[in-house]
């Protein structure tokens, strides 16, 4: 199993990494960090920003270091910082120029170097290497590695090696392609140099856009690890999440998928905004994963019951629109509040009756409890265990809460006869992933294939809080391709509409369901050299209504050729001003002005077939 264990927190057993006066792994916190987005070069402006992240609860700040003259401004900088808050943990972030590398590791305290781009290259080439060969490439990567780890020794500097989904490198693609075991082994290959070298001040990374397989390839790297007997720490991140809400969601559902499993000893939250905004986002998700050690002594689950390195959706009957390969449905309980209804609607809701005795009907299919239900009152009744099997009438569908100490064998024996059955399955405590993945888990030990929609409870009266917490609760079910619904509960957001949207969002940031136009935008930094958090902002504007495109807008060419790869279109900084567009892997138009932009992108989705009017 790649975790300690599937019911009660558990942090992983990793050795301690010394970052500054701020260590990492072990048994100390879960450390925060984000990553400035001014040009380091302006030294002033970058300090002001640095320290309004570290006044913002920040335990270390990155900084890009493109060249060696940002080297030199980085240092400025942190000798500044010393005057005003001390040795606070600056981290530079280095691609493609192993001697900017191994300058600023006599700098920073920790480098962040990136497999991908450090020494191979990325041209979408496919190679084929003999045995022979590819052990030569990686003799070339020991040579151009060396010197900075020794470096970095000199000067206790820690490395994080920091692989990604966008920007893995031809090597590694045309041997594994651009997968969860690709991204994996371009880890290890790293951290084999760092074993021959006997290096520890290691700590490692997997990100990608795609929560999916963000999880699926750490949980990978675990396992992998721990067949070697290596416990390095572990940085948590979802790359170019995007902005606002979907941007926190998307964060909260990958990170907080690995975080609830122990996996993660520091995490950042990637928006495409303001740094220190990165923060609070964080500092919740941190929050809600500890609470769940308030809720031990939970039943352990020995077997697996899903595949944890890959996707694969949970095999169940079809019922009407739910399970069997249709995409997970939402589902709204109307009976505490009036239904509004904003961007999206649910597929089912949850009624009852007036005061005139009348069910609330509506265009809506209508779910009712058994005790209010009649034959001929146009609603699907919901059971309970107790009520389903004492009742002997026909029915062709209908649903029954439960927990997972409801499943009995007599319930599941009648349920697998009729299949007509969906759960709801209903926590009964806090801790409610441990709950449903005991429910999962005895469905599986009973072999029964009845859909499950998830239910989850909340009272929080932040809008944003809820989306943190919905998110990390149902993320292990739908990236583990388990739920077949959402049906979240929260009394005290005064709006239905905005916990439909959540359910929506959650769902199309797990790729479960896509209901809107899918945007990977990148946090922006210092080599950005334009305003992208405004950019993103309008060509979301202009392409919101492209319901199953996935449009990367990307500030420059550290991930944006990757990301735009496995993107239908993209939208690249190529310079000052500039902005180079794709369709696929394939630039259009290159180095156009950027006030352009936008409306050539809208051209070149039309030339290809894929605008809708709005």
């Amino acid at each position: 199993m790649y975790c300690e264990s599937l019911t009660n927190y558990k942090r992983a057993k990793t050795i301690q990494v010394n970052i500054g006066n701020v260590p990492v792994g072990s048994e100390n916190p879960i450390r925060i960090q984000t990553m400035t987005n001014t040009t380091t070069a302006n030294v002033d402006q970058t300090l002001t920003q640095i320290i309004k992240c570290f006044e913002n609860g920040a335990d270390y700040v990155r900084v890009t270091t493109p060249t060696l003259s940002d080297v030199e401004a980085l240092g400025n900088i942190i000798r500044k910082i010393r005057t005003i808050l001390s040795d606070k943990p600056i981290i530079a972030d280095v691609h493609f120029n192993s001697k900017v590398a191994n300058q600023a590791a006599k700098t920073a305290h920790k480098v962040r170097i990136n497999p991908g781009n450090l020494v191979d290259s990325k041209k979408f080439k496919k190679i084929e290497y003999s045995k022979k060969e590819y052990k030569a490439e990686l003799e070339k990567i020991k040579i151009v590695c060396e010197p900075i780890i020794q470096t970095c020794k000199e000067n206790n500097t820690a490395i994080r090696i920091g692989t990604n989904h966008g920007s893995l490198s031809d090597r590694i693609i045309s041997k594994y392609g651009n997968t969860e075991i690709g991204l994996v082994e371009a880890t290890l290959e790293f951290l084999e140099i760092c074993q021959q070298l006997d290096f520890k001040n290691v700590v490692v990374s997997i990100k990608s856009s795609n929560p999916t397989v963000m999880v699926h390839s750490n949980r990978l790297l675990m396992s992998q690890m721990q067949k070697r007997n290596l416990n390095f720490p572990v940085h948590l991140g979802v790359t170019e999440a995007g902005s606002q809400t979907e941007g926190r969601i998307k964060s909260a559902l990958g990170i907080g998928a690995l975080l609830v499993d122990g996996i993660g000893d520091t995490i950042r939250v990637s928006l495409t905004e303001s740094p220190e905004k990165e923060l609070p986002v964080a500092s919740a998700i941190v929050k809600h994963i500890e609470e769940k050690a308030f809720y031990p002594n939970n039943p352990e689950i020995k077997k697996e019951f899903f595949t944890p390195f890959s996707f694969n959706k949970r095999k169940t009957y079809q019922i009407k629109n739910i399970g069997g390969s249709r995409v997970p449905v939402v589902i709204c309980d109307i009976r505490n509040n009036n239904l509004s209804v904003n961007e999206f609607s649910p597929d089912y809701i949850i009624t009852t009756k007036n005061n005139e005795g009348d069910f609330f009907m509506s265009e809506y299919s209508t779910l009712v409890c058994f005790s209010d239900w009649t034959k001929n009152c146009n609603s699907t009744p919901i059971f309970t265990a107790e009520d389903y099997l004492l009742f002997n009438e026909e029915i062709d569908f209908c649903f029954i809460e439960a927990t997972y100490k409801n499943l009995t064998k007599d319930l599941i024996k009648k349920i697998s006869r009729n299949k007509n059955v969906v759960f709801i399955a209903k926590p009964e405590t806090q801790n409610q992933i441990a709950e449903l993945r005991l429910f999962y888990s005895e469905l599986e030990t009973q072999k029964c294939e009845a859909p499950v929609v998830i239910k989850l409870s909340y009272d929080s009266n932040n809008k944003d809080l809820f989306d943190i917490k919905a998110s990390i609760d149902s993320s292990v079910f739908l990236i583990d391709g388990l739920a077949d619904g959402l049906l979240l509960i929260n009394n005290n957001l005064p709006e239905l509409s905005d916990i439909i949207d959540s359910s929506f969002e959650i769902l199309q940031a797990s790729h479960r369901r896509l209901s809107k136009t899918e945007f990977i935008s990148c946090p922006s930094c210092g080599r950005t050299l334009f305003n992208l958090e405004e950019v993103a902002q309008s060509v979301k504007k202009a392409t919101k209504h492209l319901k199953g495109l996935k449009i990367a807008i990307m500030g420059c060419i550290v991930n944006g050729p990757g990301e735009v790869a496995d993107a239908d279109y993209g939208y690249i900084g190529a310079g000052k001003n500039l902005v180079s567009l794709f369709k696929g892997k394939q630039a259009i138009k290159k180095n156009i002005e950027a006030e352009l932009a936008i409306d050539e992108l809208i051209k070149i989705i039309k030339e290809n077939g894929d605008w809708v009017e709005p």
